[in-house]
């Protein structure tokens, strides 16, 4: 038989019985065979692109935290000079997704009325307060174990940052953070200190790297919705007053006849960190004339001579023996004929000086002959709140703390009614 003819058919059989043979002239069985499902994808030339719902490489995301203000706020007030422990603002912190922990914020004292979202204080409408006059400042937060823990720093080119924190806040829960400032000596300005009139105002800054939270359950850093939130506006004093009734006051609605009596007595402190002087009072006044004869009328009680303010302990010369006087109607214009007196506004040249820590007594006479006993004619006076004596281009109170003059009734605990 033909020598190719025998080759070929040694050829064929081989190929029918299944048997393959490895580079080294041996079969190839089982063991060698790889299954594809096993194939390691990082070697694979392929792998360059996940599968769209593969995820098991991307780490999980931290959850979210919004501050904002919260309701339990200070309201605007007057800071004194060398006080410690004021409360000037409280921010609410939420957490959603995770629990977590801030470990990191800051304050800014920017006078601002919007969120200042570069924190600069440098845009229209933001100016740095008074941050110098301000010694200290300090948070206290509740941290994992539920202990209050309280950080202090100081301002450096008005902010106040506080690192290392443990201020901790549940899923879906919230935690408040309260801020207080100790405050150095208020006066003129001269460095180091503040000014009497000056405006601070602490908002809470997480913008940039002023704010930094790490989630419990992920470990990633959480963010920040909001990154800006506000405080209320402060004023710097050196000594503010208290206006109050004297106990020997007339109290409530007086009903009147024809005499010139007390009408309204009440005391004015000054605070023990400084004396202040009285440079004008508003009164207001309400009253009935049930027969008609006018006696309550512009024409007639708007005259100086019918009013008189005395030290309460001195009724021997009135303090407006100038008559320097001013008289609204009801409705808080000024005084013309047929009109009812409503206001009196009443100023003293040169100011009544009450020490520091100490406290006077006024009393307000008023001529109300004309009034009827019989008919039951009342009067009362009062001192009103700034927003009503504003309204009528008038302060409640003008008073000055030695340093700024003309100082108005705002934050001061008014109205005194009668």
């Amino acid at each position: 038989m033909n020598t190719c003819i025998l080759f070929l058919l040694a050829t064929l059989t081989a190929c029918t019985t299944g048997t393959t043979q490895k580079p080294d002239g041996n079969p190839v069985d089982d063991t060698d065979i790889v299954d594809s499902d096993t194939v390691d994808t990082d070697t694979h030339e392929e792998t360059d692109t996940l599968p769209e719902d593969d995820t098991a490489d991307i780490g999980p995301m931290g959850g979210e935290i919004v501050c904002v203000t919260d309701p339990t706020r200070p309201d605007e007030d007057n800071l004194l000079g060398e006080t410690t422990g004021n409360r000037t603002s409280v921010f609410r912190c939420d957490s959603s997704g995770e629990e977590g922990i801030i470990t990191r914020l800051s304050v800014t004292n920017c006078d601002t009325s919007g969120a200042d979202l570069d924190g600069d204080c440098a845009d229209p409408g933001e100016r740095w307060g008074a941050w110098e006059a301000i010694a200290s400042v300090a948070i206290t937060y509740f941290d994992r174990g539920g202990v209050r823990q309280t950080a202090t720093t100081t301002y450096v080119d008005g902010v106040a940052t506080f690192g290392g924190l443990e201020l901790y806040i549940e899923e879906n829960g919230s935690a408040l953070i309260t801020v207080t400032e100790d405050i150095g000596p208020v006066t003129d300005g001269t460095p180091p200190e503040g000014t009497s009139g000056d405006r601070t105002q602490t908002n809470l800054d997480l913008t940039g790297t002023r704010g930094e939270a790490i989630g419990l359950t992920s470990g990633q850093p959480m963010s920040f919705r909001e990154h800006y939130a506000l405080g209320e506006r402060m004023t710097l004093r050196h000594t503010e007053p208290t206006i109050t009734h004297h106990a020997l006051s007339p109290a409530g609605v007086i009903q009147v006849g024809g005499e010139r009596g007390e009408k309204l007595r009440y005391v004015i402190a000054a605070d023990a960190r400084g004396g202040l002087g009285v440079e004008g009072i508003l009164f207001s006044m309400v009253s009935t004339d049930a027969r008609g004869y006018y006696w309550n009328t512009c024409d007639n009680l708007g005259n100086p001579e019918k009013w008189g303010v005395f030290l309460a302990d001195d009724l021997s010369t009135p303090l407006d023996d100038d008559r320097r006087w001013e008289f609204l109607d009801t409705t808080g214009n000024a005084c013309r004929p047929g009109g009812v007196v409503g206001y009196g506004f009443r100023r003293f040249e040169p100011a009544v000086w009450i020490g520091a820590g100490e406290a006077q007594a006024f009393s307000v006479y008023v001529d109300s002959r004309g009034a009827s006993h019989d008919m039951g004619d009342v009067i009362m006076l009062g001192i009103p709140d700034q927003a009503t004596a504003q309204s009528f281009g008038f302060p409640a109170i003008e008073w000055t703390d030695g340093y700024a003059v003309d100082i108005d009734g705002r934050y001061l605990q008014l109205p005194l009614r009668g």
